[in-house]
């Protein structure tokens, strides 16, 4: 199996199958729960020898975490930025890095996140995507996990 820093897109974990034994955030009632909705943002550092790959990476993502009860609103990969273009907050801002990406997803609450972080290992279509990137299609990657101001997907 592999670790589950290495999964890359959902960083999720393996969990056992056996509820006792589960890590104690993902026992039934052991964790904080909340009713807002949850999204991830995934910012990937891009091999420029993987971009195909990557898009490939992208799509299953995009495939499993619908699969299991959650909205992905896409992989968004760097392109050229408009002719004539400024930055909005001069001294505030600056352009960014033309070798990331990020993907955005989210689940209605935190119910359902841990839901679709047990059961997707234990997914046959699942477990292929994870065996396929084993060896991720990018450098690096961070997460974080936001919430929207209307608390509402």
């Amino acid at each position: 199996m592999a670790e589950p820093s290495r999964l890359g897109h959902a960083d999720f974990c393996i969990a056992p199958s056996t509820p006792s034994i589960l890590p104690h955030a993902f026992r039934e009632g052991t964790a904080p729960m909340q009713s807002e909705a949850i999204v991830c943002e995934v910012r990937y550092r891009l091999d420029p020898q993987k971009r195909a790959e990557f898009e490939e990476y992208g799509r299953a993502w995009v495939r499993l975490i619908e699969r299991f009860g959650g909205t992905h609103y896409g992989f968004f990969v760097p392109r050229a930025a408009p002719s004539n273009t400024t930055i909005s907050f001069p001294g505030k801002g600056r352009h960014g890095e033309a070798d990331v990406a990020v993907a955005l997803f989210g689940f209605p609450n935190d119910a359902a996140y841990r839901r679709y972080r047990i059961e997707l290992p234990l997914d046959p279509e699942a477990a292929a995507v994870i065996e396929r990137f084993a060896e991720p299609p990018f450098e690096s990657y961070e997460r974080i996990f936001l919430q929207p101001l209307s608390g509402q997907l």
